[in-house]
């Protein structure tokens, strides 16, 4: 991604009420009253498309002054930008506040501005206090000593002492499990390594006996909790993950801890629980907690794009496992507008299973229409570079489906023939593939069992890789012979 690229999705991604700052506030850093800066932003803010095109903005702008120097214009915009967001978040976000606050404290120090340094130290160092921010505490006492050494105020030495190495206490305390996470994910890289694992083992059931025995800060409790659930992840032990993931959450919603609420750290949470949620089969749950993602209020613009990755994705889990297909048009539409909205924002690869997703839905819900118009679409609109063979296999699958599902027969044995040549050894040597052939090629013929092929079908122990097209063969095939029956 080039540097026009950023700055346009820089643009692109703030919020209307950034905008509008960024609008009535840039004007302070500029002599004219509408400077080539906000001149651009404007023209960048009405650039709408699904990526920034250098030439094409300049075409549509040719007349503008900004245009005569467009990459020191541009290069001026992005630094304005982040000015002025700096100031417009000093007060809605303590970790903005204290960055602010420190290059104030600086400043002042250094035009020997006592007073005023001092005042703003104290009132930095209770907000610091009040969210536990250690790190920042240590920074402000720093600025303390050097009053002090200077002579410049006067404190007891010896509480002065015992707050300081509190401080330092915690952060130790911090230090040693921030560590010690990194060394579990060492570990969990090494699991063939019987004295690796060992060494595994014994730290993990460390932590399970300290959380057991309520022996773990709550100043360090959620870090804790989370080298347990990376464990219990990485050996697919979804009860104790869902366990764990359940206390995380918890911790992180007491009303106690509200003052420390980050709407990034609740949707990441969130996402965990239903991770564990999913293999256990506990669909209900997992609507509970889909429509928790649903109704977090969400202001930043990147949480916006995590909150639809996260509720579309578990939505589109849960209907496939559900078979649950109600007001799948409305839906639908929602994730059409979301993947328009956030395409520049969201990986290929989300993109490509969201749009993939979307098919197996309509496809189970027996609207083969919507199926072969999105297939279409599909193709139109992804590379056939970052589609997976995997994927292309499973479409191609469908595609053969839908038109023998709509008595277009030439063209689906012409596209089964196709598709069994360019897949030549997965025909050949995966027994799957062999029977959904014959399942395809003969399930309109009143002589072959097709019932009897469906069982073959569901009792073949195959790739868990094939599981998902082995599923939809067989509810396609069975939906034949419902059809057949009545």
């Amino acid at each position: 991604m080039n540097y026009s690229d950023q700055l346009y999705l820089l643009i692109q991604s703030l919020t209307a009420s950034e905008k509008r700052y960024f609008t009535l506030h840039a004007k302070q850093f500029s002599n004219d009253t509408k400077s080539n800066a906000l001149k651009l932003f404007e023209a960048l803010c009405k650039y709408k498309s699904t990526h920034y095109d250098e030439q094409a903005f300049i075409k549509q702008n040719k007349s503008k002054t900004f245009c005569k120097n467009l990459a020191y214009e541009k290069t001026n915009l992005n630094d304005l930008i982040l000015k002025t967001m700096r100031s417009y978040h000093a007060d809605k976000n303590t970790d903005y506040h204290h960055f602010i606050n420190n290059i104030d404290i600086k400043f002042l120090i250094d035009k020997g501005l006592t007073d005023q340094a001092l005042k703003l130290i104290y009132k930095s160092y209770d907000l610091a206090k009040e969210k536990k921010d250690y790190y920042q505490m240590l920074q402000l006492i720093n600025y303390k000593q050097f009053f002090i050494a200077k002579k410049l105020i006067k404190v007891d030495y010896q509480d002065f002492s015992s707050e300081f190495n509190d401080i330092i206490e915690k952060i130790s305390e911090r230090t040693y499990w921030y560590n010690l996470r990194l060394k579990v994910y060492e570990l969990l890289e090494q699991l063939n390594d019987p004295e690796k694992l060992l060494e595994l083992q014994s730290i993990i059931s460390h932590i399970e006996l300290e959380h057991k025995q309520n022996k773990i800060s709550t100043n360090i409790k959620t870090t804790a909790l989370n080298i347990l659930q990376t464990y219990y992840g990485k050996i697919f032990s979804y009860d104790k993950l869902l366990d764990v993931s359940l206390d995380i959450l918890n911790e992180y919603e007491l009303e106690e801890n509200a003052k420390d609420y980050r709407v990034t750290m609740h949707l990441q949470i969130i996402t965990n629980v239903l991770m564990a949620i999913l293999p256990l089969e506990r669909l209900d749950d997992m609507l509970v907690y889909i429509e928790k993602v649903k109704n977090l209020k969400v202001d930043a613009e990147y949480d916006k794009i995590a909150q639809f990755r996260i509720y579309t994705q578990n939505m589109l889990l849960y209907k496939l496992n559900t078979r649950d297909f109600t007001d799948i048009e409305n839906f639908t539409n929602e994730i059409d507008k979301g993947i328009k909205k956030y395409q520049n924002q969201l990986s290929d690869l989300i993109l490509i299973n969201f749009r993939f997703n979307v098919i197996l839905v309509y496809f189970l819900s027996k609207n083969y229409n919507e199926v072969q118009e999105r297939i279409i679409s599909f193709h139109k609109n992804v590379k056939q570079n970052e589609v997976s063979s995997y994927i292309n296999i499973m479409l191609s699958c469908l595609e053969i489906l839908v038109l023998y599902s709509a008595k277009a027969y030439d063209t689906a044995d012409s596209l089964l023939r196709s598709w069994m040549r360019a897949n030549v050894e997965l025909f050949r040597e995966e027994p799957v593939f062999k029977i959904i052939e014959k399942i395809i090629k003969h399930h309109s013929n009143p002589n072959f069992n097709l019932k009897e092929s469906i069982d073959q079908l569901e009792k073949l122990e195959n790739h868990i890789k094939w599981d998902q097209l082995k599923g939809l063969v067989m509810d396609w095939a069975n939906y034949k012979i419902d059809k057949k029956i009545k």
